[in-house]
């Protein structure tokens, strides 16, 4: 178990704190960890109620419980490595503490929420289709060149390349 401790914390050191619950969603292989997660929280409820027949070591269901945690923080840190999403579970119904919201607040607050995920992935797309479109350029340019130092002639082209 300590190893899965240690595995759990050298991880944890490139993620953030979490602030809310996160839904179990990302890359293949987050997705993976997740289901891998899963299966151990339901070995670990099926172990529980053996015991309650059978008297076994409490290492076994503290060893499920740890596994399962170095799953989740495995699917995190996957989704970091691999550029997965990771998306916070808003109650619909708020803080438990707090006054009830309405179903169509809780909505529109997820909504609100996914707009502002979904502005800053397409912010990020058109970054690198821009770096891209000037990498193609650059590189067309330096291929012009490079057949003008050889000798070669470069016919313009019939028409520009839009690339976005």
């Amino acid at each position: 178990m300590e190893t899965l401790e240690q595995q759990i914390d050298q991880m944890e050191k490139s993620l953030k704190p979490l602030q809310h619950f996160i839904l179990p969603q990302g890359t293949p292989c987050a997705a993976f960890a997740h289901l891998g997660r899963a299966v151990c929280r339901r070995a670990e409820r099926r172990v529980v109620a053996l015991d309650s027949h059978e008297k076994l070591s409490p290492l076994i269901p503290a060893y499920l419980n740890r596994l399962s945690d170095f799953f989740f923080v495995l699917a995190r840190w996957v989704n970091r490595q691999e550029g997965g999403t990771e998306t916070a579970w808003i109650n619909p119904l708020g803080d438990p503490g707090a006054p009830q919201p309405d179903k169509l607040s809780a909505s529109l607050g997820k909504l609100e929420h996914e707009k502002e995920r979904r502005k800053s992935l397409f912010e990020k797309t058109s970054e690198e289709l821009q770096k891209k479109k000037a990498e193609a350029e650059r590189n067309f340019r330096q291929n012009v060149d490079q057949i003008r130092k050889e000798g070669g002639k470069v016919e313009k082209p019939v028409r520009e390349i839009d690339l976005d």
